[in-house]
């Protein structure tokens, strides 16, 4: 559990965090830039762990920090797959940062993404997070709960029923400063 005055920053790394269910005992890995997946990262009351194949190189959501990263591979994924390319795709409302396609916040571990790779700020990172968190709860408590039997099946179901404000677009893209 955070502690109040932790809780307020919204952002917390708690060192070592995932050693504990360790097994294999391995030495601690920290990437280039610092990040370990021992470490959780706490974002707007969201725990976030450094996995897969960005490990290597610290990030949370993709192996290719850059484009450059991304053709230097072996065998190069699909043009954008990087962090750079992600970044290309999103514009800054004011300090919020969001997508261009909807206008929409990224998700935390693409926020901790940009944060790293020094696209964003960390205030910039913490308030986009906060806002998401809200828009996570607003969406959630705008939704309600339909019992019903299949027709196919005979099983006894629920169908989730978002409200009228559910899916309103928040912000629309027009050629506002891109995070990239």
């Amino acid at each position: 559990m955070l502690s109040k005055e932790k809780s307020m920053e919204n952002f917390e790394i708690i060192r070592d965090y995932y050693r504990q269910f360790d097994l294999k005992k391995e030495d601690r890995y920290e990437a280039p830039n610092g990040v370990s997946a021992d470490d959780s990262y706490v974002l707007a009351g969201r725990s976030h762990r450094c996995l897969g194949p960005g490990r290597e190189r610290g990030l949370f959501t993709n192996r290719n920090a850059t484009e450059a990263d991304r053709l230097s591979a072996k065998f190069p994924s699909y043009e954008g797959d990087s962090v750079e390319g992600s970044a290309k795709k999103a514009f800054f409302d004011g300090d919020i940062v969001r997508w261009k396609s909807n206008g929409r916040i990224p998700f935390g571990d693409m926020l901790l993404d940009f944060y790293h790779c020094g696209y964003i700020t960390k205030d910039q990172m913490i308030e986009s997070a906060i806002l998401q968190e809200k828009g996570n709860e607003d969406f959630w408590d705008n939704m309600t709960t339909k019992r019903y039997v299949d027709e196919e099946t005979g099983q006894h179901m629920v169908r989730f029923v978002p409200g009228e404000s559910s899916f309103k677009e928040e912000v629309e893209y027009t050629n506002q400063r891109s995070v990239a």
